[in-house]
């Protein structure tokens, strides 16, 4: 029998600059669907665009450190981005409770 006993670990990392108003940009002007508690992109790709190439990098980045700490890997291997996209939370609204099964790392 196996029991999760420890918490599962997170990392906290920190933008070098601070989002730039082009950045900002793009993810406000995504198209938008409603999720449960909250709205979410449509575009389940935005790292892959052009305006968020510097984004992109940092998180590439963030992930592999975390990878590489938290897992330790024996042999040479180096996780990827299947998916990205954006959540939106005004006031009064929230993020629900969900998992990603199909992901090693969210």
């Amino acid at each position: 029998m196996i029991e999760n006993l420890f918490p599962t670990a997170v990392g906290f990392y920190e933008l070098d600059k601070p989002v730039t108003e082009k950045e900002l940009q793009f993810i406000k002007d995504l198209e938008t669907r409603s999720n449960e508690g909250n709205t979410t992109s449509i575009d389940n790709y935005l790292l892959k665009a052009r305006e968020m190439k510097r984004i992109a990098t940092f998180v590439d980045k963030c992930v592999q450190d975390y990878f590489n700490q938290v897992y330790a890997p024996k042999h040479k291997v180096k996780p990827y981005i299947t998916q990205s996209w954006a959540n939106y939370a005004n006031k009064g609204q929230y993020h629900h409770k969900h998992s990603h099964p199909n992901s090693f790392i969210s």
